[in-house]
């Protein structure tokens, strides 16, 4: 019964290559719409992606997006575009986009070109207000740059 509720927004966990540490194979949880304590729980640094059903996945900040997003994909039959995959690290696609998550805040991710986020921004605030209703124990922002938060 406790098990149950620990882990009641837990995906699955995963060894996968991390690009930041020599692509060593490093463990990650994956959780969809976690509580605090499941993204504190995956350590300090943590990625995630937002849906276009507002949906928030989240796991360990030292798995690339494009790596974990291409698991997601492949094996939980996510149903993100296999042709935004490899570039959704960097970009916003029809499919979502890619966020930073850090002390409760969730911020669009750091290396997408403030130039996309001005052409898609109608699209990412739907995005996160859907988000926003389905994980309320979060802030979220436009950017780390932007001190208020999503309206």
């Amino acid at each position: 019964m406790i098990t149950k509720l620990i882990f009641e927004n837990f995906i699955c966990s995963e060894m996968l290559f991390s690009y930041r540490n020599d692509w060593e194979l490093i463990l990650t949880k994956f959780y969809k719409n976690p509580s605090s304590s499941e993204v504190n729980s995956l350590g300090r640094e943590v990625r995630g992606f937002i849906d276009k059903n507002g949906n928030l996945f989240v796991w360990n900040g030292w798995i690339d997006h494009g790596t974990a997003l291409d698991f997601l994909n492949k094996k939980q039959s996510m149903n993100f575009s296999s042709s935004n995959i490899y570039d959704i690290w960097q970009r916003i696609s029809p499919d979502g986009f890619t966020v930073l998550i850090e002390d409760n805040c969730i911020y669009l991710g750091e290396s997408i070109y403030s130039m996309e986020i001005d052409a898609n921004i109608d699209r990412i605030i739907k995005y996160m207000k859907l988000c926003r209703d389905k994980n309320p124990q979060f802030k979220f922002y436009t950017s780390k740059n932007n001190s208020e938060p999503l309206k």
